[in-house]
């Protein structure tokens, strides 16, 4: 099952390497954890979604923030909930922690 494709995420595997291989680091890096967290979260799905190497690198900075966040890690993604389920829908959504859970064994 390949990622789904909303108006502003490219199908192109290359494009969507990059734009949520980077975009999360660069979040974070300007302290902009809300952002950080939802391109990371949507990032770490598509990326191991295509068979990215780069998942690891998104993923591990999401078990980062998750780490320093705590519960605000996940008040932050549900609120940002209306933006993420569009692009990967519910059951993707509902993959995503078990994503931190497969990167830290």
């Amino acid at each position: 099952m390949g990622p789904k494709c909303g108006s502003y995420i490219s199908c192109n595997k290359d494009f969507t390497r990059f734009e949520f291989g980077l975009s999360p680091e660069a979040y974070y890096g300007l302290q902009d954890l809300e952002k950080a967290v939802f391109a990371g979260c949507l990032g770490m799905y598509l990326l191991e979604q295509i068979g990215s190497n780069e998942w690891g690198k998104t993923v591990g900075l999401m078990v980062v923030l998750k780490g320093k966040l705590g519960e605000e890690f996940n008040e932050i993604s549900e609120h940002k909930l209306s933006e993420i389920l569009p692009v990967i829908g519910v059951d993707s959504y509902d993959y995503i922690p078990e994503i931190l859970v497969k990167y830290q064994q």
